[in-house]
């Protein structure tokens, strides 16, 4: 895994561009490259070893005649056949990457060559003959891709972060780009946190060529369901196991991320039956109910994974906290600190770790897709009567029934309210007044409108929905930029393309009704016990772990956004004893409080955190 920076358009100065590939450094430790170009053109790269660890691995990479020219963070899992077949072409490689197959994938295929690979990627192509550059991001956005026009050129970069070098001064947080993390608790695509930067969203691609840039949409979920009647279970576990043994292509050891839920043990079981016996690592709440250490070390036993369990504690929390505050942007939730816990452990041991994120919207296991019926039926009047009440200070019983108003107006209202429950447009709209917010109920959810398709029975137009927002922009990112701070690969086989177009169109089966996921729960019943088939989803949470409510109160009050007057100066009024979900609410502006602490100029907040 890697990160890179590419520019056209104009002739930048190398200091720029340096330091533009500095802030990738924990991206790619293991190597440095770049290349220049006629028309203003240059790609940068910072590597992480992983496939083919010799210097022939490092990039930028070229074709055979220099023609094409690239720069790649990302996997693809079928290079192996790929670079079979496209030798029998007449193609000759220069190494043993996987990624260069892309440069001769292009070569065969030109631009449909994105239907032949699967993996995880974002790249920077430079045709020389075209005069063109091509940007990439993988259908599941699980590798990160941003982008800036700036007059006659375009500047790109795995992270936002490294676009501002090129900004000149003028980088400011997008107000909107805040109220999306307030309301939805992610920066849906194209938003990015930052003004003029833009995240191109997943299965799209930009063309740069004669000065203009083009953005389309190469691959979507499906929209209908399939007519097949029945799917095989023998038919799925054969795709399932290979899709595991693809994602195993690696010069570097490999371990996994495995809890006691259905889809990081349904990986173990799939490694153990292909003779693999990863190193796993588990999150050890010790003293709490919500533990799933121990079931975790009964399978990892059984299946003969040598097993870790990572610790977390109070303590700790408040370091993870300021650690979480230099990521590229922000997340809403406090569970961003254990995937930290869980990556520097993780990242002791090796480079690359399969992870089981991405099952519960491929499979459908979430709780909200469970009773979605009778659908919600409100008053319009009431919830605009509310609406306009709230935005102003008022008693906490008003917030809670302006919540139960907003959760009945619609389906994808009660769907964002059961994702994430935390503060509702008008509040937001409130509370980032001096930004000059203005936000309602269509700007909220029109991420999730974009992918909603009526056409489809609820639960799989719910499913395609959190698969391109919620998977995308908030657990990929937190996944990749968490992972790749301690130069560690996170690969995700429940997103592989192939899973997802298998599962997506399946037609509704009423068993899912009753419980979740019953392909993995019929895979593994004669592995795992059955009070791991059967117990309730715990989530990736540290509850039974609360920290000083009032501590954290205080840390966002003296925090960059209120000291600044990014916000309203009755900030405080959201967050009053009886407000709905005021634990979460606290825990999300605390975590925002730490971004913006890092990125605009009151770092010594976060090291202050430590001192709680």
């Amino acid at each position: 895994m890697c990160g890179f920076v590419a520019n056209v358009g104009r002739v930048w100065d190398s200091l720029q561009r340096e330091a533009a590939l500095q802030r990738l450094t924990h991206r790619g430790p293991d190597a440095k490259g770049q290349w220049q170009g006629e028309d203003g053109v240059w790609l940068g790269h910072r590597r992480l070893s992983i496939v083919d660890l010799s210097v022939d691995g490092n990039q930028p990479l070229s074709n055979e005649d220099n023609s094409l020219i690239l720069v790649c963070n990302g996997e693809i899992y079928n290079a192996p056949p790929l670079r079979q077949e496209l030798q029998e072409a007449g193609h000759r490689f220069r190494s043993n990457s996987d990624n260069e197959v892309i440069l001769h994938a292009y070569e065969c295929w030109g631009e449909g060559c994105l239907e032949r690979l699967q993996g995880m990627f974002a790249f920077a192509l430079w045709s020389v003959r075209e005069k063109k550059l091509w940007l990439v991001r993988d259908p599941l956005g699980m590798k990160p891709l941003y982008y800036a026009l700036l007059g006659d050129a375009l500047v790109a970069a795995s992270e936002s972060c490294a676009l501002l070098p090129f900004l000149a001064g003028v980088e400011r947080p997008d107000p909107m780009a805040l109220a999306s993390v307030l309301t939805l608790g992610y920066l849906p695509a194209p938003l990015s946190i930052w003004q003029g930067v833009v995240k191109l969203a997943a299965g799209h691609t930009l063309v740069w060529q004669g000065g203009e840039a083009v953005v389309k949409g190469y691959w979507q979920p499906a929209t209908t369901l399939s007519v097949e009647k029945e799917y095989e279970f023998e038919k799925w576990q054969q795709l399932f196991q290979q899709v595991v043994k693809d994602h195993l292509l690696a010069d570097v050891p490999i371990s996994l991320f495995l809890s006691a839920g259905l889809d990081s043990s349904a990986l173990a079981v799939a490694l153990a039956r292909q003779g693999y016996k990863l190193p796993s690592f588990t999150m050890d709440f010790v003293n709490s109910p919500r533990n799933e250490a121990p079931a975790a070390q009964v399978l990892a036993d059984r299946l003969g994974f040598p097993h870790h369990g990572v610790t977390f504690s109070i303590e700790e929390m408040y370091g993870l906290m300021a650690e979480s505050g230099g990521l590229d942007e922000p997340l809403g939730t406090s569970s961003t600190m254990l995937y930290l816990a869980m990556c520097k452990r993780a990242a002791a041991h090796g480079k690359v770790v399969l992870g089981g994120d991405g099952g519960d919207e491929v499979l459908g296991g979430y709780t909200w897709y469970r009773n979605l019926y009778p659908l919600p039926t409100g008053s319009l009047m009431m919830r605009k009567a509310l609406a306009k009440m709230i935005q102003r200070p008022v008693p906490a019983m008003v917030r809670s029934w302006a919540a139960w108003a907003f959760a009945r107006s619609s389906v994808l209202h009660r769907h964002a309210w059961r994702i994430f429950p935390r503060f509702l447009p008008e509040e937001v709209s409130w509370l980032l007044s001096p930004m000059g917010v203005t936000l309602d109920d269509e700007a909220m959810l029109s991420p999730l409108s974009r992918y909603f398709e009526p056409r489809l029975p609820l639960t799989r137009a719910l499913q395609r929905v959190d698969l391109m927002t919620y998977c995308c922009d908030y657990n990929n990112t937190r996944v990749d930029r968490v992972s790749m701070a301690h130069g560690l690969e996170v690969r995700l086989p429940f997103l592989d393309r192939r899973l997802v177009d298998y599962h997506l169109p399946r037609p509704w089966q009423p068993e899912e009704e009753k419980f979740s996921k019953p392909l993995l729960r019929q895979y593994l019943k004669e592995e795992v016990a059955p009070e791991i088939l059967h117990r309730p989803k715990q989530g990736f949470s540290h509850r039974g772990h609360p920290p000083d409510w009032q501590k954290l109160l205080n840390f966002i009050a003296d925090g960059v956004w209120v000291r600044n007057h990014y916000w309203h100066p009755q900030w405080q009024n959201l967050l009053l004893p009886g407000v709905p979900y005021r634990e979460g609410r606290i825990w999300t502006l605390a975590m925002v409080t730490c971004w913006g602490n890092h990125w605009l100029g009151n770092s010594a907040g976060n090291q202050n955190l430590t001192m709680l």
